[in-house]
């Protein structure tokens, strides 16, 4: 007699959720494959790895290197000074964390809102230095985005000097890389703020979200970022021998697999040492949008979120040019068909849940 199968529910289960499991991987690993990454040698401007260097992506909380950047130049030319005290408003006091939890009407240092922004990414110190150089947040995204296309970070423009979600703030792997040489070069003497592992305010400690600090030999810096749409981001620097190397991942999967790629890249950049003149140079990387139709001009509200296709839609610059724009799907919005995947679960717990790339007040949108 031939034996039946027996059908165990708790087996069935179980099947269901490896194969449930193994497909979030396999999402999470193509879609790393196809994620935007750089390794730049600092020192040389040479260019050791690339890959869609170009692609436009959500920069998230790497906003912040722009903020610190005018925050810097404000300290060199006298307008802003360490201890100067800066007013905390209503529209501070409510961004959404992470942040410090400061009260409207409330002050801090300039000293202590750069660490801040350094150390742990505080979205309500992103807020009061913006108002405090510009009168308010959208003048200063403005003046950031402005900034940037001086560096030739052609593709980049600002909404926010937080990096919480906006639909039209957008840049590449190419320009974070731009951003981070301009500031190891225009201010090496404010640098040691980003290799902080914690920062004390209020006679409270807060750690650093940059994981290699400490767990990488020669990592110094600087910034990591995540939202929703964005995905895991993080711009790192190391330095052994001299030698600084800036790698640069947009839209990992997981923390995991962000700190497993950033880690990949420096290794494999510390290990080649000659013949760098044979590789291209940073500044030889094209920019998607050339100089006559510049970010702050054109596609004005019209990047959407996507799904899962790359979509584009037009806007026309003043000037009458056409600048198109594209930005990839993510493995965990695609969670809707996939199941819900470690990445769904970071961002319930994070509150970074979004719906058509509008923030939800820590709310899961109907996506998430």
């Amino acid at each position: 007699m031939l034996a039946t199968p027996v059908s165990s529910p708790r087996f069935a289960g179980s099947a269901v959720l490896v194969l449930t499991l193994l497909f979030a991987s396999a999402v999470a690993t193509a879609a790393d494959e196809l994620s935007p990454r750089l390794l730049l040698d600092a020192g040389s401007g040479r260019v050791l790895q690339q890959q869609a260097t170009g692609r436009l992506w959500y920069p998230a909380s790497l906003t912040k290197l722009m903020t610190l950047y005018l925050a810097f130049e404000a300290l060199a030319d006298g307008r802003l000074s360490l201890d100067q005290s800066l007013p905390v408003s209503q529209r501070a006091a409510a961004q959404p964390a992470v942040k410090l939890g400061l009260r409207a009407g409330a002050s801090l240092s300039v000293e202590q809102a750069i660490q801040a922004l350094a150390t742990i990414s505080s979205n309500d110190v992103a807020v009061v230095l913006a108002e405090a150089l510009a009168g308010s947040e959208a003048a200063f995204a403005d003046q950031m985005t402005q900034r940037a296309a001086s560096f030739g970070m052609l593709d980049t423009r600002f909404r926010n000097a937080s990096g919480l979600p906006d639909p039209g703030q957008v840049t590449t792997a190419r320009d974070m890389a731009i951003l981070a040489q301009r500031l190891y070069r225009d201010f090496p003497q404010r640098m040691a703020l980003f290799s902080a592992r914690s920062f004390a305010f209020n006679g409270h400690r807060h750690g650093s979200h940059n994981p290699l600090l400490g767990g990488y030999p020669g990592a110094d810096g600087l910034k990591t970022g995540f939202t929703c749409d964005s995905g895991y981001n993080m711009v790192a620097t190391a330095t052994r021998d001299d030698r600084r190397l800036v790698a640069v991942v947009l839209g990992a999967a997981s923390r995991a697999s962000r700190d497993r790629q950033v880690r990949a890249l420096l290794d494999s950049g510390f290990a080649v040492a000659d013949a760098l003149e044979a590789l291209p140079a940073l500044s030889d990387l094209p920019a998607r949008i050339s100089r006559a139709c510049r970010p702050r001009d054109c596609c004005r509200g019209s990047v959407p979120p996507v799904w899962h296709r790359k979509a584009a839609r037009s806007g026309r610059s003043k000037a009458g040019a056409c600048c198109w724009v594209s930005i990839p799907a993510r493995p965990m919005r695609a969670g809707r068909r996939a199941g819900r995947s470690p990445s769904w679960a970071a961002c319930r717990r994070g509150g970074y849940c979004c719906s058509s790339g509008r923030w939800k007040g820590g709310h899961p949108g109907r996506y998430c």
